[in-house]
């Protein structure tokens, strides 16, 4: 029901942007955690005209096995920013998905922080080894 949920949201953006007052040619899908792999799966699961334009993925989950990426979580050629800290349990999906951008000329900005743990999102403060993530985000949305 999530991903559908999304897929409905998504387009809902798209078609209606106008209308709400921002470029269509701009809208992103975001996720963090398991949230991470749902936007990872609306984005490889949207490969038409509803398909995002870039993708943030801040300690994304569940994307690989066994460091293999998931076939449901394949990206789409969209600008990506991954984030992720090296002693996330789950920092193993952020670099699966960045290898194969890489593999595949996906441009994929991948970054994998020293330390900040699994869940640092955006409280204040944030742990010191991830407290620059907004900025390189910034920059990231900045750059496309």
């Amino acid at each position: 029901m999530a991903l559908d949920d999304a897929k409905r949201g998504l387009a809902l953006l798209q078609t209606r942007s106008g209308e709400f007052g921002f470029n269509a040619r701009r809208i992103g899908i975001m996720g963090f955690s398991a949230g991470g792999h749902l936007a990872a799966r609306l984005a490889s699961g949207t490969r038409n005209a509803t398909t995002p334009d870039f993708m943030i993925l801040i300690y994304p989950a569940y994307l690989e096995k066994e460091g293999k990426l998931l076939d449901e979580v394949v990206p789409p050629d969209v600008p990506v920013f991954a984030y992720v800290a090296s002693d996330d349990e789950y920092s193993p999906s952020a670099r699966a998905f960045a290898a194969y951008c890489k593999d595949k000329g996906i441009r994929c900005q991948y970054f994998l922080a020293e330390n900040g743990g699994h869940g640092f999102g955006i409280k204040q403060p944030l742990p010191d080894g991830v407290k620059d993530w907004p900025e390189k985000l910034r920059a990231f949305l900045e750059d496309i």
